[in-house]
């Protein structure tokens, strides 16, 4: 995808679990993209513009329809001087969130994404679309 300015590395927020003690037991509530899930969260930083909203709405209506038909998104890490890159499988929100706006600054916005599974493997250069 175009405009893509950081991408953070993964990470589980424990702390953001809400933990419920039922006699003795500890119950953990989750929310999708929201706080840890089957093994943590990613997040991806991109410039905001009419463009990249319809690409990323794009590429949320081919994730859902993937997922209804057993398959899963998945999104490369390529980096120029690294043979290898990093492939995450990923469940992607349902729409963009707003973008964070400031006074002189890019239009941005953070795409939060579930972490399901993750490899390394031979790169593939990406080519424009």
């Amino acid at each position: 995808m175009p405009n893509v300015i950081t991408r953070v590395e993964m990470y589980s927020e424990l702390g953001m679990n809400r933990h419920t003690v039922m006699r003795g037991n500890s119950q953990k509530h989750r929310i999708k993209s929201l706080c840890d899930n089957k093994m943590s969260d990613f997040s991806i930083t991109v410039n905001y513009t009419n463009d990249t909203a319809e690409e990323w709405a794009t590429l949320f209506t081919a994730a859902k329809t993937a997922k209804n038909g057993s398959k899963a998104t998945w999104i490369e890490i390529y980096h120029p001087s690294l043979t290898n890159a990093f492939f995450v499988s990923v469940e992607l929100p349902s729409k963009l969130p707003v973008p964070e706006m400031g006074q002189n600054e890019l239009l941005t916005v953070e795409i939060g994404c579930t972490v399901v599974d993750f490899t390394t493997g031979a790169a593939v250069k990406p080519t424009a679309a």
